[in-house]
């Protein structure tokens, strides 16, 4: 899993980019990078494109770990973008549902949707 973020910090937004298989290993790569980052601060908004996703090998347990991990705050607004593979898709919404459906994390078809949402603040 190829994961890549890019910081915006004039728009307050981190652009993630995962690619190929997701593992649950790659992902907390991922997140400790992230915190690694000087620009990242909490509070940005994310959007996350999984449009080159093939596949996500993460249970139910590991999506529980990954809240605990997540480096975002309650307040951050989080983008999913999914355009097509429904495998992806599904594996996403479960992930929203872990999050007892928390309004500031939605799950799009586009990215111009996902940011219009994002802008909406």
């Amino acid at each position: 899993m190829p994961a890549r973020h890019v910081i915006e910090v004039a728009d307050r937004l981190v652009y993630t980019t995962v690619t190929g298989v997701v593992t649950f290993d790659e992902l907390l790569q991922q997140i400790a990078a992230l915190r690694a980052d000087p620009k990242f601060n909490p509070d940005f908004f994310e959007i996350v494109d999984l449009s080159g996703t093939t596949d996500v090998r993460l249970g139910y347990d590991e999506f529980k770990r990954i809240e605990k991990l997540d480096p975002f705050s309650p307040k951050s607004k989080r983008a999913i973008v999914v355009p097509t593979n429904p495998a992806v898709f599904g594996v996403s919404r479960m992930y929203h549902l872990i999050q007892n459906e928390d309004p500031n994390i939605k799950i799009f078809r586009t990215e111009k949707e996902a940011r219009t949402w994002l802008n909406s603040r």
